[in-house]
Parts: structure tokens; C-alpha cells; sequence
């Protein structure tokens, strides 16, 4: 009996046993056929289509499912929308019993996905989804939504050891712009997961458009608070395909590579962000704007240990470091294609040791900003002006360099801003053109802006006032600056060349000291006073020395201004009072000393104009025995009428008045007459000083002044000669003699040009223009290099010999010489 029910139960078993294997065995073979008989027709409804060859089979022997050639095409256009090469997941059923969800192992190799976002419309793998509800109109009653018990958290923990994908590629058209994912390996590893508790690690190897990224994190939350650390890598990423996205740009190209590594921990209150390191670079940036292309060669921007902590929304922490550099910064005109016109260009520019900070409200320090070899407006175009050569640009900075930079939202401050070795070309055409200025803006801009300055403001009304407001609103202003100081250092050299003005203005500036110092919009500040020192020179002997202070942000803005002009030469400004005179200054040189202070619109101060041996003639009076030229009489007796004994014209003008209405007062003119008076006394003491030098010196009364007047015997020139020879020497050694021994003595060196310095033939006066330029350039030369001579051999002050604007001499019997007198 025993063996019977030995035999019944093995029988039982073995019954169980193959209806089981035989239940598992028909599953697996028809879960394919099944699973694709239900699936077409729900494919149907979407228009999709599924391949013949797919495959969808379980395996309950070991709780697998595997898919492989499985490819969804449209029915429309046959197009591919989804395809899985293979795909594998298989599960530890049992272990639920163990409250653990095992998923032993997820593949997923040679895989796509098509996903189309066009006009807030989102297509996945051919299906179109739903949009989002609109919100629910307010004014709609809320109906109450019942609160239900909470429940208990279940129990049970999910366990990934290894989830794989390699070959997926995503095919993303984002409104018409095509973008490429392949991602090459996706590995997420030893993830444990519970309501508390959760952990993993994830690695992304992929292909962003055809630029390698790599992406590693390792989170480790409880109650979905903790730490996420991670790590990314993309390795020159073509941004020109973002310009679809930039529609206000023209063109953009360049390649971008990122490196960061970095923290983000999730608290209660907020998130902390942690940057341990971050470098991003671009290289090869183009950007064109509608008018203006910018360039660079490289930037390269770098993070070190960045922490922003933001609690309930604001920012509560802000540390780190960071510098930022630029190579090759250019900036230039869009339209030109030819010429390449630089509206602006350096060569470098870094920004070393940025600090982020946060106090009272996040800040950024910085060390300094420094560029180097900066060029503004260089438009690469030649012209007569120059020789036909390329025209210089306006401005050239050696370096500029800011220094100690603190910026919020509410303050900027620097110490120092200084510019190191400065050199600017000025050049006016006739037409009164800054020939060498870059116009950034368009015709039709310009045309814009002016229309927008002529035409009223339609949205003010007839007779409407806008408020202003009172001192005490603006007091403080919303944004507010401070400069502790601004500087040129080294070389600072300024050359303005004028056409527009007969002869052409030329002239050299040498800035030799220009500081500005303590300039705020502070409240607490505006009333100090920012002083600044102005030094330099023009040409040769012309030099300035300006000094006062500014205060342009307080309630009444006061500017003050103390200082003195020596050696302006006269003649060199003669064109710009050709116009308005019908006068020339022959000759004269300009001393002014100045002390004058702005309060508001009313000025104040004194002023002391000292002319020193100034003559005009009328317009275009170039020959020597020009009848013209008695027509300048008038004035220069006028002015002899107030000359010293020195040949000097001192005025001393007191200022006063608003500059709205300026008035004038002038005084101390008068009482100068009557030094004249005195003139007569000096006549036999000239005569005996002057005798051991009567071989170049005499004296004569001239006929329109009531002085004596000290004449030197000209001094002879060879033809086309510039600097003077051995057989001018014994008339130098006797001048220089005299002029060491006569401290008070000024003189005027005057050159008088023939048309044989040119190649002309004498006896015929010189017309055409270009040849008196010639002439009076040579005559210039000339002078110039007498008074040279006479500083260095002589060791004569500079501003005793005074320059005077060149004669012609057309006589036949004319000779080369310049005119030397009192």
C-alpha cells in the first residue's frame, strides 16, 4: 500500500512538473505572437507600424523579457520612429518575499528615437502627446478635495546592480532644428532605493551633435536629502548649432569644451552647490550682429571651489575664485568685407582672481582687469592726408589696467583705472570729417535717431510738466560708483592733424601727468571735493600745468581749475583766426595763467594773458614787401600801445558771470599805457650796451611806436639749406654772445623762403598753393632748426627765441635768410 502511494505521488509530481514546464514552455513560445496581435491594432490607432521580424518574448523559467529587432515605422511615410536592436530585463521574483525588488540585469544595445517639439507640439517615437490643460480659470470654484489617511510606507527596497544601454540614438527636432544623441555607454550601477533611502551611481559616455560628453554622478540621499556628487565632460561642441536659437544674430561658429566637477547637496531649507573645479573654454568664436562681427581666438573661464547655498529661494552663501582671459578680442564692421574696418581690437585681456562673495548682497571682487595692446577704430583705408599711407587708428593702449573691483547689485567700486602709454591720431578732412573714426552705426540708424530726437513724445500731454525729483530723493542715488583713482603713466602722446583750416593745423600733444582722484555719486561722498592734476606738452617748448578738483554729484556741482599755459606759440593757432579776423599772427607766443571756479553756472576767478611779441598782418600777406601788410597796422600799434618794456602784453581778466549769460569784467589795461612813458630813458643805455656787437645789431625808432626797437642783421642761407653751416658760425658765436650775456632779451627767428628752395626761378611770385605750403614747411624746418641749434650750442632758454610763420621773397635778387629781431 505504501508503495502504491509512493508510486501515485512520484506519478502526481511528475503530472505537476510537466503541466508546469509545458505552461512555461507554451508562454515563452507564444508571448511574441501575442504580445504583437494586441499590440498592432493599439499601434494602428497612432498610424505606426510595426516590423514583421520583432521579436517580444517572456521567459518565465527565468523572469526575463527580451525584445530584439523591434522597429516602429509611420504608415504614412515608412519613416522610422523607434527601434530596439535587443533589449533584456530580467527580475528575482523571489526576493519580494524578502521585501527587495531585484532587477538582476537590464541591456539595452542599438536602439532610436525620433523626437519632434514643434510649436509647443511634442511627437515621442511617432505619438503625439496631449497637451497640457490650460489653468483653471479663477474666478472657477475649487471643489474641496477630500484628505485621506496616510498611509504606511512600504517596505520594499529596489535593488539595480547594473542597468546597461549602449548604441541609443536619439534624433531630436526642437522647431525645426535638427539635433544628434548617440549615447555610446549609459551604465547605472549598485542603486538601492527606498522611500528613505537612495543611492546609485551613473556614468554617460554619448555623442552630443557628433561632440564627445561624458557624465559621471554618484548620489546618496536619505529622504531625498543628501549629496550628489558629479562630474562632466564635453570636448569642442560646434556652436553654430545654437544659432537657430539667436535669431538676432547673424552668424556664430566657434568650439566649446567644458570641465567641472561638482557637489550639489539637498537640504530642507534649500540646495547647496558646491563647484570643486570648472574650466570652460571656446575657441574660434565668431559672433556677427546685424552691424558689428566679434571675434576671438580663445576664452578660457575657470571656477575653483564655488559654493552657492540657496535657502527658501535667496541666496545664503557665496564662495569661491575664478579668472576669466580673452585672446585676440576683435570687434569690427559687419557690411565691410573689403576693408576690415576695426571698430576695436586687444590683443589680451584677462581677469585674474575673481572673488565670489556675499555680505549684505552677492558680490564679485577682482583683482584686476587687464588688457593689453588695445586698438580703437582702425579703418585700414589710405589717404592723401598721410602721405597715402594707412591711416593710424585713433586711439593705441599699450595696456589698460583696472584694479581692485568690488561690484553687487547696488555698488561698483574701483581703486585704480590706469593707461599705460597712450597714443592717439586725430585727423580732420576739409570737411571738417574724422577721417580716421569707424562709424559703428548705419545711415538708416542715424536717420532714426534723429527722427526720434525731432519728434515729440506722443505719450506727453499738451502742457503736461514731469516731475523731478527733490534733492533729498536724489541724494542717494540707486546705483552708486566710486573711483579712488585714475591715471596715465609712462608716454601719452596725442596728434591732431587739421585740414579743415588753411594752412593745415599739425600739432603734437605729450601728456606727461594726468590723475583724477576720489570720484563718488556716494551720498556721504559727494561733497568731497576729487582732485586732479593735468601736465604736459605741445610740440616742442609749449608746455601746461592744470591742478584743481571736481565735485559733479553734489547738489550744486563745483569745478575748480587753477594753472598756466607758457609757449604757445601764436602762429601755430593763426588758422582758426584767419576766418574770424581776417588777421594772420606772424608772430607771438602766449602765456596764460588761470585760476577760475565753477559753482553751478556761476563762474568766478582771474585770468593773466601774458603776449609776448605778437604782429599780425592781414590774410594771405606771404611776401615781404607786401603793401597789404601795413593794413595790419592798426592793431599792432594798438598793441605796442600796451607792450612793457619787455615787448610784453600783459591783461589781467577777472571772471564773472553765469556761463548761461557770461559777463566779463576786464581790468589792469589802462595803468599798462603808462609804462610807455618811461621808454625814452633807455635810449643811451641801449646804444652803449649794444655797440661790441654792431657787426649783427642795431637800433632803430620805429615809425608806428613810441619805443626803440633792437634790429639784427639777417642771417643768410645757402638755397634749399636747412640747418645751419660753418659759414654762419662767426655770426652764431657773436649772437649766442650776446644773448647769454642779455638774459632779459627775446627774439623773433623768422624765415623768409625763395622760390629757388623749391627749384623755381626767382623774379616770379609764387601762386599755386601747393607751392606755398612747400616753401612755408621748408621756412618752418628752417626756424625750427636755428632754435634748436641755439638751445643746444647756446644753452638759450626755449622761450626766448619765438618762431614766426614763414615769408616769401619772390624778388629777383632774393636770398634764403631769416629775419631775426626784437
Amino acid at each position: 500500500m505504501a508503495s502504491v502511494r509512493s508510486v501515485l505521488t512520484h506519478t502526481i509530481f511528475k503530472v505537476i512538473l510537466a503541466l508546469y514546464l509545458s505552461l512555461y514552455f507554451l508562454i515563452w513560445a507564444i508571448s511574441s505572437p501575442v504580445t504583437k496581435h494586441y499590440l498592432e491594432p493599439v499601434l494602428h490607432e497612432y498610424g505606426l507600424v510595426l516590423s514583421q521580424d520583432s521579436s517580444i518574448r517572456y521567459n518565465p523559467f527565468m523572469t526575463e523579457l527580451h525584445i530584439s529587432d523591434f522597429t516602429l515605422t509611420t504608415q504614412a511615410s515608412q519613416e522610422k520612429v523607434f527601434s530596439i536592436g535587443s533589449l533584456t530585463l530580467q527580475l528575482r521574483l523571489w526576493e519580494v518575499l524578502f521585501d527587495d525588488v531585484l532587477i538582476e540585469e537590464f541591456t539595452l544595445n542599438d536602439s532610436y528615437i525620433k523626437i519632434v517639439h514643434n510649436q509647443g507640439k511634442l511627437t515621442i517615437a511617432g505619438v503625439e502627446l496631449p497637451e497640457s490643460k490650460p489653468a483653471t480659470d479663477p474666478n472657477t470654484p475649487v471643489e474641496p478635495v477630500e484628505t485621506s489617511e496616510p498611509t504606511a510606507p512600504l517596505p520594499y527596497q529596489i535593488i539595480l546592480p547594473e542597468f546597461l544601454i549602449s548604441q541609443f540614438h536619439l534624433d531630436i527636432i526642437n522647431n525645426d532644428i535638427p539635433h544628434e544623441i548617440t549615447i555610446n555607454d549609459f551604465a547605472l550601477r549598485d542603486v538601492k532605493a527606498t522611500e528613505k533611502h537612495q543611492q546609485g551611481q551613473l556614468f554617460i559616455n554619448a555623442l552630443l551633435d557628433t561632440t564627445a560628453l561624458q557624465l559621471k554622478v554618484d548620489a546618496n540621499l536619505d529622504n531625498a536629502l543628501g549629496d550628489i556628487n558629479s562630474e562632466i565632460t564635453l570636448d569642442n561642441y560646434p556652436i553654430e548649432r545654437l544659432l537657430r536659437y539667436a535669431p538676432q544674430l547673424n552668424e556664430l561658429s566657434g568650439v566649446l569644451s567644458l570641465n567641472a566637477k561638482q557637489k550639489l547637496t539637498l537640504q530642507a531649507s534649500g540646495i547647496a552647490l558646491h563647484i570643486e573645479q570648472a574650466n570652460i573654454a571656446n575657441n574660434n568664436l565668431i559672433v556677427v550682429l546685424p552691424e558689428q562681427r566679434v571675434s576671438l581666438d580663445n576664452v578660457q573661464h575657470s571656477i575653483t571651489d564655488l559654493i552657492l547655498t540657496i535657502n527658501n529661494g535667496e541666496i545664503a552663501q557665496l564662495d569661491g575664485t575664478g579668472s576669466i582671459a580673452f585672446n585676440h578680442f576683435t570687434v569690427r564692421k559687419t557690411a565691410d568685407t573689403v576693408k576690415h574696418q576695426q571698430v576695436f581690437s586687444a590683443e589680451k585681456l584677462a581677469i585674474d582672481n575673481i572673488i565670489y562673495h556675499r555680505e549684505e548682497h552677492p558680490s564679485i571682487k577682482i583683482a584686476d582687469i587687464i588688457f593689453d595692446n588695445l586698438v580703437f577704430s582702425t579703418t585700414n583705408e589710405t589717404s592723401e592726408l598721410v602721405n597715402n599711407e594707412k591711416l593710424p587708428p585713433i586711439v593705441k593702449l599699450k595696456q589698460l589696467v583696472i584694479d581692485d573691483i568690488n561690484l553687487n547689485e547696488r555698488r561698483l567700486s574701483i581703486d585704480t583705472i590706469t593707461l599705460d602709454s597712450l597714443l592717439s591720431h586725430v585727423i580732420i578732412n576739409k570737411e571738417k570729417e574724422l577721417i580716421n573714426l569707424v562709424n559703428l552705426a548705419s545711415s538708416e540708424q542715424v536717420d532714426e535717431v534723429a527722427h526720434a530726437i525731432e519728434a515729440p513724445n506722443e505719450n506727453t500731454l499738451e502742457g503736461e510738466t514731469i516731475a523731478t525729483p527733490s534733492p533729498e530723493e536724489k541724494a542717494q542715488p540707486n546705483f552708486i560708483f566710486s573711483l579712488n583713482k585714475f591715471q596715465l603713466v609712462n608716454t601719452n602722446e596725442i596728434f591732431f592733424i587739421d585740414h579743415s583750416v588753411d594752412p593745415h593745423y599739425n600739432s603734437d600733444f605729450f601728456i606727461d601727468t594726468l590723475t583724477l582722484e576720489h570720484l563718488s555719486n556716494d551720498q556721504e561722498k559727494q561733497s568731497q571735493p576729487s582732485p586732479f592734476v593735468f601736465k604736459g606738452r605741445n610740440n616742442k617748448y609749449t608746455n601746461f600745468n592744470l591742478t584743481g578738483f571736481i565735485q559733479p554729484f553734489a547738489t550744486t556741482p563745483i569745478y575748480k581749475i587753477s594753472g598756466d599755459f607758457k609757449e604757445l606759440s601764436l602762429p601755430t593757432i593763426s588758422s582758426y583766426l584767419k576766418d574770424s579776423t581776417g588777421l594772420e599772427v606772424k608772430t607771438g607766443q602766449l602765456n596764460i595763467n588761470l585760476d577760475v571756479l565753477l559753482t553751478g553756472d556761476i563762474l568766478e576767478g582771474d585770468t593773466t594773458l601774458l603776449l609776448q611779441g605778437l604782429e599780425t598782418a592781414i590774410v594771405d600777406d606771404d611776401e615781404v614787401d607786401s603793401i597789404l601788410a601795413q593794413g595790419a597796422l592798426p592793431l599792432n600799434i594798438a598793441m605796442g600801445m600796451l607792450k612793457d618794456g619787455d615787448g610784453n602784453v600783459e591783461l589781467g581778466l577777472p571772471l564773472s558771470g553765469s556761463t548761461d549769460d557770461p559777463k566779463f569784467g576786464v581790468s589792469s589795461i589802462v595803468t599798462l599805457i603808462t609804462q610807455k612813458a618811461i621808454m625814452s630813458a633807455t635810449q643811451d643805455y641801449l646804444v652803449k650796451t649794444f655797440v661790441p656787437y654792431a657787426n649783427i645789431v642795431s637800433l632803430a625808432m620805429t615809425a608806428g611806436e613810441f619805443a626803440l626797437k633792437l634790429r639784427f642783421d639777417d642771417l643768410p642761407y645757402s638755397a634749399t639749406q636747412i640747418a645751419p653751416g660753418e659759414d654762419q658760425q662767426v655770426y652764431l658765436t657773436q649772437f649766442i654772445e650776446l644773448m647769454q650775456k642779455k638774459k632779459s632779451t627775446r627774439v623773433n627767428l623768422c624765415a623768409v623762403t625763395i622760390p629757388a628752395d623749391i627749384g623755381l626761378p626767382n623774379g616770379e611770385k609764387v601762386t599755386d598753393k601747393g607751392n606755398k605750403k612747400r616753401l612755408t614747411a621748408l621756412g618752418n624746418e628752417r626756424a625750427s632748426a636755428l632754435k634748436d641749434y641755439l638751445i643746444e650750442q647756446g644753452n638759450i632758454e626755449s622761450a626766448r627765441l619765438l618762431l614766426c610763420t614763414p615769408k616769401i621773397d619772390s624778388s629777383a635778387e632774393a636770398l634764403p635768410r631769416i629775419t631775426i629781431s626784437v
